[in-house]
């Protein structure tokens, strides 16, 4: 932190707390390899704490140009989640990075960000 005091113009704070979880996102980062024309998948699943349960309204990439998602409500002992199955499209060849947006009805987390890593020869 920076002060208007000419002999400590720097001073140092240390923040302490706990942080609750408020989801389990599983996992936090999605990496594709493979060869062009092939079709690839994979599932992201996420379930929400009881203390803070959420419902998933869109599903959005920053680009999309090459991966599609499908979303589906699952039940994972007893709690409610969700499965995203995100796909990248059969002419995709190259590295590129892309970001999975996903809204939510929570106050707490109205947003989640899943980065995908693409790599395909």
């Amino acid at each position: 932190m920076f002060t208007d005091d000419p002999d400590t113009p720097t001073a140092y704070l240390t923040i302490q707390g706990f942080v609750e979880k408020v989801v389990d996102i599983i996992p936090r980062t999605l990496v594709f390899q493979g060869n062009s024309g092939e079709v690839m998948e994979k599932t992201i699943t996420i379930i929400p704490t009881e203390k803070y349960p959420l419902n998933i309204l869109e599903l959005n990439f920053k680009t999309g140009q090459y991966l599609t998602c499908e979303l589906k409500k699952i039940q994972i002992n007893g709690k409610q989640g969700f499965k995203i199955i995100v796909r990248i499209k059969k002419d995709a060849k190259g590295n590129f990075y892309d970001k999975l947006l996903i809204k939510t009805d929570s106050r707490v987390k109205p947003f989640i960000t899943v980065w995908i890593k693409v790599r395909k020869q």
